[in-house]
């Protein structure tokens, strides 16, 4: 397919079609230009980022393709622009990695829907607002019906829970404590073994395999000596894999149920009445969530297992 830039054509009112020619420009190309579409879409498709389009030449013309000719061009391949998901980088080792991961436990996927998977969590008194959508005239757009309320400003309170879940079960949600005798008092070791003791030996049966990821905390030294002298078996968990473990999205419903069940947290403050008051809502909204949740959850490990495996063991929808 060749698309014309030397003219285009503008229909009127009557229907009648008239041919319009650019004015001259010193830095325009000679006229009957015409550009490649093919060749254009092929460097779409290995690039997909209009910036580097624009700053690529094409010997044909002599010159740089204009943004309005790329978007012309696309759009008509594609239909639309789409903004970028958001994903933590993968080097090639890492997507090797996560590729026979996956490989391997697709094998044993009886085995791993079995296992009990964990991991920590921020919650803050004022979330993160999702932009939603409404139905409305144009007019109604700041009605205070359906606009998006949103509280600006940094979180007074922020807590870091540790919580676990398997197929029928969840453990009790935990605040994680502060190690105070770490120089910076960020959560340590400690702290991850505190939250095991006080979160997974009650749960712990010797029948399921632990899963963790491979945080600094959990991989330590004293961290692994603690899971050993408990008994606690636990799989090697590929690194950057959160799409592979199906508790992120019950963080997500975690939050949303939060936002639903207490809509006005952002009013707490920093000090230990609201404190405490932030952590029994957590408890409350933590409780709310479903077995039948959280079995679909676990019910997608086959899903996501081939998901990274078509990909190669690079980005996938989870």
């Amino acid at each position: 397919m060749w698309l014309e830039l030397s003219s285009f054509k503008l229909w009127k009112v009557g229907g009648h079609t008239e041919i319009l020619q650019p004015r001259p420009d010193v830095h325009q190309p000679p006229s009957s230009i015409f550009i490649n579409a093919g060749k254009l879409t092929k460097l779409w498709i290995k690039n997909q980022n209009l910036g580097v389009l624009k700053n690529s030449r094409f010997s044909r013309f002599g010159g740089e393709i204009s943004r309005t000719t790329i978007r012309r061009v696309i759009r008509y391949h594609y239909g639309r622009k789409w903004r970028a998901m958001q994903r933590i980088p993968l080097s090639k080792e890492t997507a090797r990695q996560r590729l026979s991961w996956c490989q391997a436990w697709r094998e044993d996927i009886d085995e791993l829907l079995e296992t009990i998977f964990s991991d920590e969590s921020s919650v803050q008194s004022q979330p993160n607002y999702k932009r939603g959508w409404v139905f409305r005239k144009p007019h109604e757009k700041f009605m205070k019906e359906l606009v998006n309320v949103t509280v600006h400003g940094k979180s007074r309170l922020s807590i870091m829970v540790w919580g676990a879940i398997w197929r029928g079960g969840k453990s009790d949600i935990v605040v994680m404590i502060r190690d105070q005798t770490a120089r910076r008092r960020e959560y340590t070791s400690l702290s991850y073994q505190q939250a095991l003791t006080e979160g997974l030996l009650p749960i712990w049966t010797g029948f399921r395999h632990f899963q963790q990821d491979n945080a600094r905390i959990h991989t330590s030294e004293s961290s692994t000596t603690w899971l050993l002298e408990h008994g606690i078996s636990w799989i090697d968990w590929p690194a950057h894999s959160p799409d592979l473990n199906p508790i992120e999205h019950i963080w997500k419903q975690l939050k949303l149920n939060i936002r639903k069940m207490f809509p006005n947290l952002n009013l707490l403050k920093n000090n230990e009445v609201d404190r405490a008051k932030l952590i029994k809502c957590i408890k409350l909204a933590w409780a709310a969530i479903t077995p039948d949740q959280i079995n679909r959850l676990i019910d997608s490990l086959p899903r996501r297992l081939d998901a990274c495996i078509r990909a190669r063991g690079w980005y996938t929808k989870y």
